[in-house]
């Protein structure tokens, strides 16, 4: 659902994405990230989104970097995009 939340909101449009549908395959997503000189991440604003964040800068090191400031207050991307949509339409019926 983030991800589709992501695009809808244009983040990710112009690069290559790569979905984890849980943060536990993050060491199975090391081998396709090997050739990328920056690494985005629009993790869960939780626990276990910063714990993957620090593996993947362990490996990675500084071209990686945590997204998950953009929606702050919020758990994850689509529950940012569902309180967006809501005041875009309570303003829309004003």
């Amino acid at each position: 659902m983030d991800w589709l939340s992501a695009l809808t909101l244009g983040i990710g449009n112009e690069e290559d994405s790569l979905v984890l549908n849980s943060v536990a395959n993050v060491d199975k997503a090391i081998p396709a990230l090997e050739n990328y000189q920056e690494i985005v991440c629009h993790l869960d604003h939780d626990d276990a989104g910063r714990r993957t964040v620090e593996v993947l800068r362990k490996h990675f090191g500084e071209c990686v970097t945590d997204h998950s400031g953009l929606y702050s207050g919020y758990k994850d991307l689509n529950e940012y995009l569902v309180a967006k949509q809501k005041i875009s339409n309570h303003q829309n019926k004003e």
